[in-house]
């Protein structure tokens, strides 16, 4: 007698062949995520992470705040509290003739996709002022390749730049469908039509409010014993005596050649505490990073391009009451001499 089985095998004689509604569906999911690719900052996911925080301001800020700068400073966390009345002061411009954007950890790769989502922004502006850190432009965990707000706003001719093939590969894939940098969480769908329909403001307002607002830490009643661990973590960060980065030395270079014919462009490094600066020049690591960075910099001196570095300052002086307490980070005090001395700078250029 034979025996019946309930179970039936098969052998699989190929790989199985996509259906048609399959296939549309796939290609459905493409055409819709390259089209919302283009549409801006309305469809961008609110911020998860602290990084994603800091890297929408910019662009949020820029659809809120429509006039167009003659002065545009972009900066890192050491430029936050920069002042406009002295510049203001020492140009003869309007306040709406200056534009501050700096936010943390902001690179040469953020300030150029910046510039590149936003080119209108250089229709007018004469002076580009960006500051400069080793961090900027080496391998530190403050840029990680693979970061949604990385991988947002690049171009396909920038993935190869990318260090690893595990991040090409991600980000190729990304570009195709943003799992990455367009994953939307749930209350972010359903709010979209609220968005879409809201003013610039508002829609600043909305992410600034949003629930996934990450919150910053702040220090308080620091022991004096303590200070130097703080000094040393913040130079750590921003000079790592790591490899350089080929998306963040392109980036920079695509700034300089995007600059309109009216406009110049000022890298600058504000001063450090004295107590830092001797750690700068004499420990190992800051200092290998520092003469690295500076002799990579300097290849950009031209017509075009000015580099000020914290030497340049002359007769400005800093005192410790214009810095935080790791000594990188300035106070309302310090900048508001930075921004002096930015102001005279800007000033003499355009009385040459």
């Amino acid at each position: 007698m034979s025996r019946s089985s309930i179970f039936s095998f098969s052998t699989l004689q190929g790989f199985p062949k996509p259906s048609l509604p399959a296939v549309l569906s796939i290609l459905f999911l493409i055409i819709a995520s390259q089209l919302l690719r283009q549409q801006g900052n309305v469809f961008d996911p609110v911020p998860e992470t602290r990084r994603e925080f800091f890297n929408a301001q910019p662009h949020l800020n820029y659809d809120a705040f429509m006039p167009r700068p003659k002065v545009l400073i972009i900066g890192s966390s050491r430029l936050i509290f920069m002042k406009h009345k002295p510049i203001m002061e020492a140009t003869n411009l309007p306040i709406n003739d200056i534009q501050i954007m700096a936010w943390a950890g902001s690179s040469f790769y953020d300030a150029e996709r910046y510039l590149n989502r936003y080119p209108d922004l250089l229709s007018q502006c004469e002076y580009i002022v960006l500051d400069m850190i080793p961090m900027k432009l080496f391998t530190t965990v403050a840029f990680p390749e693979d970061d949604s707000g990385v991988l947002r706003h690049m171009d396909w001719d920038q993935i190869p730049l990318l260090s690893t093939p595990e991040y090409q590969l991600k980000a190729y894939a990304d570009h195709v469908i943003p799992f990455v940098s367009g994953r939307h969480r749930v209350d972010d769908w359903l709010r979209l039509n609220s968005l879409i329909t809201s003013t610039p403001q508002e829609r600043l307002e909305l992410y600034r409010t949003g629930a996934s607002k990450p919150k910053i830490p702040r220090i308080k009643n620091v022991d004096p014993e303590k200070l130097q661990f703080y000094i040393d973590a913040v130079l750590e960060s921003q000079f790592p005596d790591t490899p350089l980065l080929s998306i963040q030395d392109d980036a920079l270079q695509r700034i300089v050649k995007m600059l309109p014919v009216q406009s110049k462009l000022i890298l600058i490094q504000p001063p450090f505490r004295e107590d830092a600066t001797k750690l700068i020049q004499e420990e190992d690591s800051y200092s290998s990073s520092n003469r690295r960075f500076r002799k990579y910099i300097d290849q950009f001196q031209s017509e075009k391009v000015q580099i000020v570095w914290p030497e340049d300052f002359g007769d400005i002086e800093f005192n410790e009451f214009d810095f935080s307490r790791d000594g990188a980070h300035m106070t309302a005090e310090g900048l508001g001499k930075v921004s002096t001395f930015i102001g005279q700078l800007l000033a003499e250029i355009k009385g040459k």
